[in-house]
């Protein structure tokens, strides 16, 4: 009996200094966490409870910040205060490369890391610095990479210096390279037996793609042994606007933005951005719009043109409606671009004779000159040429030859779409009698007898 109240009384005894630690000694009242790890207030426990929070008397904190942070934590009938500390204890995590160095090419020890994972800053730096004239043999290096919590991993990796180039760069669009590339302009060198050699490039450098950025491996044979090099073609040519015109639209007409501007880039493919957001279509005035010419490499270029929007006259009405009804019985819409621009140029060149006078600068007027008295000088041809062009969507520019005394001529630009970009549209009958339709810049000089095509080249679009 005795060793039951015993036994008993031992019993009760632990339950009672369970409860105490439970009650009054449920939290840790230090913790060391790893930079880093996910905690949860369970984690502070001695033992699980489910309905243990952080108060709100707890210090905000951040595992992947180091530092000491102090904690209030509810668990049973009380609150219990805990301090947090946050340490990083953990190297970096690194992978290397192996690396070739070509001849005058620089490199840091930065250059041999393919990867780091770490919660700090790190650097790196040689243990010993590598043998630069060690050329065309392999070497050893040992990088130390450290963080800022001052923890340190050491790593070898293999070092070749070559006596070549190793990294060659080519622009987009251009044409594979020959051996001088790679050596410096040496083709040939003596052998030890007094004879010539010749350097050469072993791979087919011929059916790389370089109208593409990327690398590719190559090998090279320099004073009788293989080297390895790499091709890198790269893009760092922005596109170029070639031309690029301030233009004037009307209140209640959609704006053809793109059509007022002409883009070109090495690498044929970019994008182009029109930021209209200055532009109140609603509202006469003068308004900036910038555009923007992105390369798939990342290269850019801005230009920015002034569009003003005004109210149509009645003059221009007038002039639009009777195009617009000449327009319809004219061009069908299944015709090509090219058929349309052609049978404008039929209709303004037999609707129209030529007289030496006309109102420069004002194409409206000339226009409905050319519809109401079929005559005009090459002002009036190409500015009726201008109207139908424009309602008809032909994208068209306005050029003018450079002025020789009073001497001046106008004609248009025209993109058909046909991939070869702009061409000269001339419908102003000159003898002896040419054809100025969709005319390259060779044609055109052909015709050049007065002078007349004497332009300046750096304000228009490259024409053929």
């Amino acid at each position: 009996m005795k060793r039951f109240w015993l036994i008993t009384l031992i019993l009760f005894a632990l339950a009672v200094i369970i409860f105490a630690v439970l009650q009054f000694f449920p939290v840790y009242s230090t913790r060391h966490i790893e930079i880093g790890t996910k905690v949860t207030v369970q984690d502070f426990l001695r033992f699980p409870n489910r309905n243990a929070t952080f108060t709100s008397n707890s210090e905000e904190f951040d595992t992947d910040v180091p530092g000491t942070y102090n904690l209030e934590i509810h668990a049973g009938l009380f609150n219990h205060t805990c301090r947090m500390t946050v340490s990083d204890t953990t190297p970096p995590q690194v992978e290397v490369r192996d690396l070739y160095a070509g001849k005058e090419e620089k490199f840091t020890a930065e250059d041999f890391i393919v990867s780091v994972e770490d919660h700090g800053e790190v650097s790196v730096r040689y243990s010993k610095e590598p043998d630069l004239s060690l050329l065309g043999e392999e070497q050893e290096v040992e990088l130390e990479i450290s963080d800022d919590a001052g923890n340190i991993m050491v790593k070898r990796a293999k070092l070749t210096m070559l006596p070549t180039i190793y990294r060659l760069k080519l622009e987009v669009g251009s044409k594979a390279p020959k051996i001088g590339k790679f050596t410096g302009g040496e083709k040939k060198y003596t052998k030890e037996d007094g004879t010539t050699g010749k350097n050469y490039i072993v791979s087919d450098v011929k059916s790389i793609d370089y109208k593409t950025p990327g690398e590719t491996e190559i090998e090279i044979s320099y004073h009788g042994k293989v080297y390895p090099a790499m091709i890198c073609v790269v893009d760092t040519k922005a596109p170029v606007f070639v031309a690029y015109e301030n233009f004037t639209t009307y209140l209640g007409e959609s704006i053809r933005y793109k059509s007022h501007v002409d883009v070109t880039d090495n690498s044929g493919d970019y994008k182009l951005e029109v930021d209209t957001s200055k532009v109140d279509p609603s509202s006469e005035g003068e308004y900036e719009v910038t555009y923007t010419a992105k390369d798939a490499s990342g290269n850019s270029s801005s230009v920015m043109v002034i569009v003003t929007i005004t109210e149509k006259s009645v003059d221009e009405q007038e002039l639009f409606d009777q195009v617009d009804a000449i327009l319809d019985g004219l061009i069908t819409d299944d015709m090509s671009a090219k058929d349309k621009a052609y049978a404008i140029f039929q209709y303004v060149q037999n609707h129209m004779g030529f007289t030496n006078d006309s109102v420069k600068g004002d194409y409206v007027k000339s226009a409905l000159r050319a519809l109401t008295w079929g005559n005009g000088d090459c002002y009036v041809y190409f500015s009726l040429a201008k109207v139908m062009l424009t309602r008809a969507g032909i994208p068209n520019m306005d050029i003018e030859r450079i002025p020789d005394g009073d001497e001046m001529h106008y004609w248009n630009l025209i993109d058909i779409g046909d991939g070869n970009g702009w061409y000269h549209f001339d419908c102003t009958p000159f003898e002896p009698y040419y054809v100025g339709f969709l005319m390259t810049d060779s044609e055109a000089m052909s015709h050049n007898s007065f002078g007349q095509y004497n332009y300046d080249h750096s304000k228009y679009p490259k024409i053929n």
